[in-house]
């Protein structure tokens, strides 16, 4: 596949964005609202027209077989994925001191968005993300609203990210 619409306009304004893996057919979105993660992603899924919506962040790798473990693990609009998320690899040698990642090896509340998926008719129940929240949490809201109106979440260990490990000073 080629890319579509944003990737030709972002080439014609010399904005730089990601290169799109052959084969993947691609749109990007632009966001112009309220600041924060959730705004944004609330943009994204509302784009998307699939039944199901996988999230990861820009600091993840998923692994090979990721989406098909998303989906082998998915079941009904009041089911949702949290996968597996493991420290990068390759970067495992920087996880020392206060270096930070993010392992999810069993399900936890944090239902971070780093390893999720929620079906599109969940996100529409809840309205999705709340843009108040600007720079976190706004992920683990998301679930706690999910769990609270009934939807019942699933973990997916076959559903493997890779987060980076962040080193810091």
């Amino acid at each position: 596949g080629r890319p579509r619409g944003g990737a030709r306009e972002a080439r014609a304004t010399g904005e730089r964005r990601a290169g799109v893996p052959e084969g993947f057919d691609v749109t990007f979105v632009d966001h112009d609202g309220p600041p924060g993660p959730g705004a944004q992603r609330n943009v994204g899924w509302r784009r998307a027209r699939a039944p199901l919506v996988a999230f990861t962040d820009d600091d993840c790798r998923p692994a090979p077989g990721w989406l098909e473990g998303v989906l082998a693990a998915a079941g009904g609009d009041d089911v949702f994925v949290q996968g597996r998320t493991e420290p990068d690899p390759e970067e495992e040698h920087l996880l020392l001191g206060l270096a930070r990642t993010v392992h999810v090896d069993r399900p936890n509340d944090w239902y971070a968005t780093c390893n999720i998926a929620y079906p599109r008719a969940l996100l529409e129940e809840l309205g999705g993300f709340d843009d108040d929240f600007r720079f976190s949490a706004e992920d683990a809201d998301l679930g706690l609203r999910a769990r609270a109106a009934g939807a019942d979440r699933v973990f997916a260990d076959a559903a493997l990210v890779y987060h980076a490990v962040l080193p810091e000073t």
